[in-house]
C-alpha cells in the first residue's frame, strides 16, 4: 500500500548508505532523516540528521533539521543547541525555518 512507500524508501535508502553502494555523505543522511521523517519514525530520522551533522563539518543543514525534529519532541534544550551549531557551521539550506 501507499501507506509503507515512505518506510520501504527510508529502508532502501538506509540499505545503500550502509551497503556501500551509495557515498555516506551529509547530504545522503539527511535524505535518509528526511525519507524517516516522512515514514513518521522520528528516532530514526534523528539518528540519521546526528549522522548527517557529524559528517558536514562547515554545513549547518542536518544541525538545522535536528534542532527541528527536537523541538517537535518537546526537547528544547537539546533543539537550542542544535540550532546554535547548524547557525555556527553556517551554509543552511532553509536558513528561514531554522529560524
Amino acid at each position: 500500500t501507499n501507506t509503507d512507500q515512505p518506510v520501504k524508501a527510508a529502508e532502501t535508502l538506509e540499505a545503500f548508505l550502509t551497503g556501500g553502494q551509495i557515498k555516506p555523505t551529509g547530504s545522503r543522511y539527511i535524505d535518509l532523516g528526511e525519507a524517516w521523517y516522512e515514514a513518521e519514525q522520528p528516532e530514526k530520522a534523528l539518528a540519521a540528521f546526528q549522522k548527517g551533522a557529524e559528517l558536514s563539518a562547515d554545513n549547518g543543514s542536518a544541525d538545522a533539521w535536528m534542532g527541528a525534529l527536537l523541538l517537535d519532541m518537546n526537547k528544547a534544550g537539546e533543539a537550542k543547541t542544535a540550532l546554535e551549531t547548524a547557525f555556527r557551521k553556517g551554509n543552511i539550506k532553509h536558513e528561514g525555518n531554522a529560524y
